[in-house]
């Protein structure tokens, strides 16, 4: 009984495990398929006529929005599958900032859960940073050159900036559209199937 409850209990956080190797897999080649030339939209036909072929029979029933995907994607173009990840991995922090702001949220320094909450953001925004500072062009330019920058990772002509803004604004919407979902459900519990992507 106790190992089977382990597994249990362990199986949301495989499954977590699993979405994220997914979903870097998918940037990388995504990254990949840009660096050859394709144009963002062609690709994103691409993207949506496969999954329309793949999931047309989970979602007959279900409204699906992607209109976010947009910016992910054009950012991508710009930049590198590492600022991507590390941005995505912003998405709980823009929601949790987000709730605080609605009140969806409280904060109470006195509670484990609330600083853990809090730590957890800074972390999050600290990783971020770093990962875009020490993968990224250099700030300062100088002779000493970083073997880090893979041609088929950061293109020549990439833009971290434009790339990072517009990354930021899909991740952004991302968490905005969980909030939407809370609000929703909160309201038509029964009545309302939402879905991020």
């Amino acid at each position: 009984m106790g190992l089977k409850s382990g597994l249990k209990e362990a199986a949301p956080f495989a499954a977590m495990v699993v979405v994220e190797w997914g979903e870097v897999g998918m940037v990388t080649l995504a990254k990949a398929a840009l660096n050859t030339g394709i144009s963002t939209f062609v690709y994103l036909v691409y993207y949506n006529s496969l999954g329309v072929v793949l999931l047309f029979p989970l979602f007959i029933f279900r409204t699906y929005r992607r209109g976010f995907l947009m910016f992910g994607y054009i950012g991508l173009k710009y930049s590198s599958p590492a600022l991507a990840a590390s941005l995505a991995n912003l998405v709980p922090v823009f929601t949790f900032l987000i709730a605080i702001i609605f009140r969806m949220e409280k904060i109470d320094m006195r509670s484990p859960s609330s600083l853990a909450k809090a730590l957890g953001t800074v972390v999050a925004v600290f990783g971020a940073f770093v990962v875009t500072l020490y993968k990224g062009p250099p700030i300062i330019s100088g002779t000493f050159h970083s073997s880090l920058h893979s041609q088929a990772l950061v293109p020549q002509n990439s833009n971290w900036a434009l790339g990072g803004l517009l990354l930021t604004i899909g991740f952004f919407s991302a968490a905005i559209w969980i909030i939407l979902q809370i609000a929703f459900n909160v309201r038509i519990p029964d009545l309302l199937l939402v879905d991020r992507e």
